[in-house]
């Protein structure tokens, strides 16, 4: 039996709405919010990643200058401006005035007085194409396959494929992108989900059904601004059929609908005695019942 007394009162760590549950370790109002804080926290992770790589690669660009501005004297050894020019003032660092206006710092200066000279490091080559790689440019990728810009360039990175640039414009392998977006698999897939059909089915939103596909590898394919969803394995990965889908709900849609916790929704099944079924790894409960006790 569910008691009153289990429910806590808690505030979403993600959107801010304030949410009952059983739990007094919960965090997120539904898996939705749990997911997507998920998602800005390696969001953040890789930015801050990227950052300091950038700032690597700029200090060893400057490192391999004959003369800094001031400016980018301070950035190399992580100073200030007026303690770089303190340290010209000391001797410690060699100033040459070009102007009125114009002072540069050797960095030969800092690199003796340092240590610094083990961090000289030349620029990373180029990668270099074999002359036997055919490549496609990135427009004629887009047009090919019908995807944007971005989700190209993040499909490469998650691959590791690098794009070269020819007289400016961006080209990849061939043969790797043929490998990525050529799937026998998806070329013998007939039957499709609109996403707009999903969510009529199902009540999910498309973020839900989205997340669901990609946690189940489930095929999807987009034609111009349209998104197919493999049938077949939409089903099989549900464990069910329309008409089970349409008489029932999945614990996360109740979740989705209520806004509950899954320790919520659980309580209130086995307080109203709500019927339910387990279908492969999914547990679907009534609807009607469902809505009659969860509105109350």
């Amino acid at each position: 039996m569910f008691m009153e007394s289990m429910v806590y009162t808690k505030i979403c760590q993600y959107c801010g709405a304030v949410f009952k549950s059983g739990s007094s370790r919960e965090k997120y109002c539904s898996s939705r919010c749990m997911k997507r804080a998920a998602k800005e926290r390696e969001r953040t992770e890789r930015v801050m990643v990227q950052q300091k790589e950038v700032a690597e690669v700029r200090k060893k660009n400057l490192v391999s200058q004959e003369y800094l501005s001031i400016t980018d004297m301070a950035t190399l050894i992580g100073v200030s401006r007026p303690t770089v020019y303190k340290m010209i003032a000391d001797g410690r660092l060699e100033a040459v005035r070009f102007s009125n206006r114009i002072v540069r710092v050797k960095v030969s200066s800092i690199l003796s007085s340092s240590g610094l000279g083990s961090a000289v490091l030349q620029r990373k080559p180029v990668d270099v194409v074999p002359s036997n790689c055919e490549l496609i440019s990135k427009v004629d990728v887009l047009a090919k396959y019908g995807i944007s810009e971005t989700g190209l360039y993040k499909r490469m990175k998650a691959e590791k494929v690098k794009s070269v640039l020819v007289n400016g414009k961006a080209y990849f392998p061939l043969n790797k992108v043929k490998k990525i977006y050529e799937n026998k698999k998806i070329d013998s897939i007939k039957d499709w989900y609109t996403v707009d059909v999903l969510q009529s089915i199902t009540g999910l939103a498309a973020n839900t059904i989205y997340d669901f596909c990609k946690d189940h590898c489930i095929p999807r394919k987009r034609q111009g601004k349209i998104v197919l969803i493999s049938k077949d394995d939409w089903d099989k990965a549900r464990g069910t059929n329309a008409e089970l889908m349409t008489e029932n709900y999945t614990i996360a849609e109740i979740m989705e609908k209520y806004h509950l916790s899954r320790g919520h929704v659980y309580g209130k099944i086995a307080q109203f005695k709500i019927s339910k079924m387990k279908v492969g790894n999914f547990v679907y409960v009534n609807r009607k019942e469902v809505d009659a006790h969860f509105k109350k």
